[in-house]
């Protein structure tokens, strides 16, 4: 075995899943090289001192260093101040555990030293966090990443995410290295604006790189990104200038919930009126795929953004393929005025939670169907009419599973991309959520 090509190792190696790589390297030392060119492509990482001991050593990784393609942040990490109540959430979990041991069981009584290991394993949370308090004060993670990323020279994508999401096929963990401390995870939190440390460390590390980034995707980020410093500055860095897949997801519910009517425009809206988010979309002449999405505003808390504040008025992609968007508000002319200028590229399309100022989805749906030729669809959240004040069409949330997919979203679905009968009636829309 030992004497075959590297080249047909290396395509051996390519169809491989990634623990079956690891077996692969240790049956001949001679194959490890060329496995390694495979086993470490898509590094996962939190904010825990040992993932970042583990990226520094893959970056001085001869061979792995030069084959991670993708970097995952995930922003959950533990709550970094004791609140001083340790006895009684170890009541607390303990309460609970053995209420669900009895129903599993009939046994009354909790299983054996689980005060002892859940004492050992507060005693391993208060270490990690009080860890976690020092690289934020002495800044080391954003120094670490610096070093890493200026290392992987063939890095092409970068994802921030407040959760793993399973690939088709794999099992998804959000555990990572709390693994030690899993009774305890209902104490986890995000870092506060969500995202923003994470996305700018790794951002800051590519100047001076000759990294050329391809995807850029970040969950939940909040809008003070833009609002200052290098989210600002996004479209002049050289670094992005090649992306072609674009996913933001944008947050600004905590400063739009609760306001009362008649309240002051909120500083979120100035902001992404000012088109700083456009600005930065309109300079990636090669995209192919964008991912807009201000979250899922229900009821009557207002949307931070409009149409013209995320896509620049009258700008044009060459290669647009796929347009998501959700969480925006827009005028029906200015929804088709997007769509219609990509109509010659633009195949799959995705509407979640739009609300129209103007028109209505009676007029504007048939409309959109007849300028698009698309192969997928997705109408989910709520269609928010312009003109029934107060009504909307729920397509479901297809994010959630299959069967979080309502008959009316199926339907949506199938007329964008089909044509035949327009869904759309009075008697299947339903009150506005909220009102």
């Amino acid at each position: 075995m030992d004497r075959l090509s590297a080249e047909l190792v290396h395509v051996v190696c390519s169809h491989l899943e990634t623990n079956d790589i690891y077996n692969f390297r240790l049956t001949c030392r001679a194959y490890g090289d060329v496995g390694a060119c495979y086993s470490h492509r898509r590094l996962k990482f939190h904010f825990h001192h040992d993932d970042f001991q583990m990226l520094e050593l893959l970056s001085r990784h001869p061979i792995i260093s030069k084959n991670v393609v993708s970097l995952v942040y995930f922003t959950n990490r533990l709550e970094l101040k004791s609140d001083g109540r340790k006895k009684d959430r170890v009541d607390l979990i303990l309460d609970y555990e053995k209420r669900t041991h009895r129903l599993n069981t009939r046994e009354t009584h909790a299983p054996p030293s689980a005060t002892e290991e859940l004492n050992e394993m507060f005693q391993e949370y208060e270490k990690i966090a009080d860890r976690q308090i020092e690289m934020i004060q002495l800044d080391e993670d954003c120094r670490m990443l610096q070093g890493i990323v200026s290392r992987l020279g063939n890095l092409q994508e970068i994802e921030v995410r407040y959760r793993d999401r399973p690939r088709q096929g794999q099992a998804g963990n959000n555990m990572g290295p709390f693994k030690k401390i899993k009774r305890l995870n209902q104490r986890f939190t995000r870092s506060k604006p969500t995202g923003c440390r994470e996305l700018r460390s790794l951002l800051s590390s590519l100047p001076g790189s000759t990294i050329m980034l391809r995807s850029l995707a970040c969950e939940n980020l909040d809008w003070t990104f833009f609002s200052e410093g290098l989210g600002t500055g996004l479209h002049a860095m050289p670094s992005l200038q090649n992306l072609t897949m674009v996913e933001l997801s944008l947050n600004a519910s905590t400063e739009l919930a609760g306001r009362p009517d008649g309240a002051s425009e909120p500083a979120s809206k100035h902001l992404f009126g000012t088109g700083v988010v456009g600005r930065f979309l309109s300079s990636l002449d090669k995209l192919r795929d964008l991912r807009i999405t201000l979250g899922c505003y229900a009821g009557r808390i207002p949307k931070p953004a409009c149409l013209p504040d995320i896509i620049t008025p009258g700008h044009h992609w060459s290669h647009l393929e796929s347009l998501s968007l959700g969480g925006l508000e827009c005028e029906g002319q200015d929804l088709l005025g997007v769509l219609g200028a990509h109509k010659e590229t633009l195949r799959s399309l995705c509407i979640c939670s739009i609300e129209l100022t103007s028109r209505s989805w009676f007029e504007l749906l048939p409309a959109i169907q007849e300028v698009l030729c698309l192969d997928t669809a997705c109408i989910c959240g709520e269609l928010i009419d312009g003109l029934y004040e107060g009504l909307a069409w729920h397509g479901g949330y297809p994010d959630e599973g299959p069967s979080w997919v309502t008959g009316l979203g199926h339907a949506m679905n199938e007329y964008l991309v089909s044509g035949g009968t327009m869904p759309l009636s009075e008697h299947n829309a339903s009150p506005r959520d909220g009102w």
